[in-house]
Parts: C-alpha cells; structure tokens; sequence
C-alpha cells in the first residue's frame, strides 16, 4: 500500500513540476488560404487582376466557397460579366439551399442573365474535317446554342484542320441576340490566304539574263551608233551639195573647183551603208532583247514580252511589234 501511494505521490509531482501551456500553438495557414488572404488585401487595394488570380488559384488548390463567390465578385468589378456568370452558376450548385449565399449567388444569376447579350455560332454546311472556333481568343463551341458574352466588338476565328481560315467580326449590345453562320470550305477548295505578318513562301531566284539578251543590247547600241554616222554623213553631203550649188556648179561643168567641192562617191558610199547598218541592227537588237528579256519564258506568262513580225502596208512594209 505504502509503495503504491508513494507512486501516485511522485506521478502527482511530476505532473505539477511540467510547464503548463498558457496558449494553444497558432495553426500554420495552407497554402489556399495564404492565397485567398493575398487576394482579399489585393482587393482592398483595388488590384482587381492581382485579386482575381490570387481567388482562382485559391480555389483551384482547395474547392472552397469563399475564394469561389469573391472570384465571382471581383470578375464581375473588373467588367467581365460573362465570366462572372458561369463562377455565380457554380457558386449556386456549391452552396447549401435556403443560405444567404445561396440566394445571393441565386440572385446575381439572375441578373446578369437577364443584362448579358448571347452568341451562338456554328457552320452553313457539314465539315469534313475537324475546326477550332475561337471568340477573342477563348475556345467557343460551334453547335449553334446561344451563350453569354460581354458586351462589346468581338473577334471570331475558325480555323480548320486543312489550314481553311474564317475570321469574322460581330458587335453586341447588352441583352441583344445574335446568330453567327460560318460558310463551310467546300471540298477541294483551296485554304485561305495566311494572316498578314505570315512568313511568305519561298520566292523563285530572278532569272539570270541570257548572252542572247546581252547581244541583243550590243547588237541594238551598234545600230543605234550607225544611224547616228548616217546623220553625220548625211549632214556632210547636205553641206557639201549646198557649196557646190552655191559656186554654180552644175553636172555638166568640170571645172577644178566645182570638183573639188563635190560631194564624193566614197561618202555616198558610206551614208547608205551607215544607214542600212543602223535599221538591221536597231532592228535586230530590239527583237533579241524583247525576247530574251530575263524571266520572259513563254509568251502565254504573265508578263512575258513577245514580238511579232508582218508585212506592212505597202509592197515593201515591214511590221514588228512588241509586248512587254
């Protein structure tokens, strides 16, 4: 007995001799709810893009209600309405019935419904192949059934899986309706021009000039140089014929001087054959060059020069004629 007594008498001691706890230890917040905190001082603030992220991650990492309706709340603060809808639908289903934030997400439901317009899209005809339809961005199904959207210029893009591109554009006015139709790509039709700033397909290098379009510039400067010999000729005759006038000189009269002045056969000679050398190869050249001008494949190319030669009026006519 005496044993026993003194085993409680020492448990007893043990017991008064322990610190005793004036305070329970603080519990450490999750990381949910450091977050939903950060959003609610970011709030204060009026750091509505800060405080709705911080919500969303708040709620995706615990499910809670409270990040949910302050979510809601600040989507809605910062104009996106139609975001804020689908977050007050989901807070009806998270929230018990008969509760103050049962009837106050009920409530909010219903106003945004009835102030939201709707958009509805889908295709003229059936799709052969799979499309993605975006809104501004946003994945938005092509079923034809109206949903909320915010208010404003939107921006839509079809986009199929063969590369075919619709884009439209569509302005909505609160509480209004609209039904956007995308025309669906026929079969083989081609895919739409890339948006603008897409890189360009790879260009063909510029075609290389020909030695016969080379020739063609020699043959025609020749020609050209030719033609200015006969005017240089043709001016020494007229000069010389107008001297030999003005001496009175006529064909029948020999005298040494008249002779002397006389426009001679070697300068006859060489007027014709500065002329005839000028038109041939004028001639010639401008037909080598406009046939062989670099990138001019075929006639039937854009583009491409071509020449043509006929008879002209006349008995003796020649006719040549060029597109470039």
């Amino acid at each position: 007995m005496v044993t026993i007594r003194k085993l409680l008498f020492a448990v007893a001691v043990v017991l008064a001799c322990s610190p005793a706890r004036s305070e329970a230890q603080p519990r450490k917040e999750t990381r949910g709810q450091v977050l939903f905190r950060e959003g609610k001082e970011a709030m204060a603030r009026g750091e509505l893009d800060v405080a709705c992220s911080k919500f969303q991650q708040s709620y995706d990492d615990e499910k809670a209600l409270g990040p949910l309706l302050n979510q809601a709340d600040c989507e809605e603060k910062r104009g996106r309405r139609a975001d804020a809808l689908g977050l007050w639908q989901l807070a009806v289903i998270a929230t018990q019935p008969g509760t103050d934030e049962r009837k106050f997400a009920e409530g909010r439901v219903a106003e945004l419904t009835a102030l939201l317009p709707t958009l509805s899209i889908r295709w003229s005809g059936q799709l052969a192949e799979a499309a993605e339809v975006t809104v501004d961005g946003k994945p938005f199904a092509a079923d034809g059934q109206r949903r909320p959207i915010d208010p404003g210029t939107h921006s839509i893009v079809a986009r199929t899986a063969g590369g075919h591109v619709v884009t439209e554009s569509v302005t909505l006015e609160p509480k209004a309706a609209r039904d956007i139709v995308l025309e669906a790509p026929r079969a083989g039709e081609p895919s739409s021009p890339a948006p603008s700033g897409a890189s360009r397909p790879p260009q063909p290098p510029p075609a290389e000039p020909s030695g016969a379009w080379i020739a063609g510039w020699v043959v025609g400067g020749v020609g050209a140089l030719s033609l200015v010999g006969f005017g240089v000729t043709g001016g020494l005759i007229l000069g010389k014929s107008s001297e030999w006038k003005d001496a009175g000189c006529d064909e029948d009269t020999t005298l040494g001087d008249c002779e002397s002045i006389k426009p001679g056969m070697g300068l006859w000679v060489a007027n014709g054959v500065t002329l005839g050398a000028g038109i041939a190869g004028l001639g010639v050249g401008i037909i080598l060059v406009a046939t062989q001008w670099p990138g001019a494949s075929t006639p039937d190319e854009p583009g491409a020069a071509t020449v043509s030669i006929g008879p002209g009026p006349g008995d003796a006519g020649l006719a040549v004629g060029a597109r470039f």
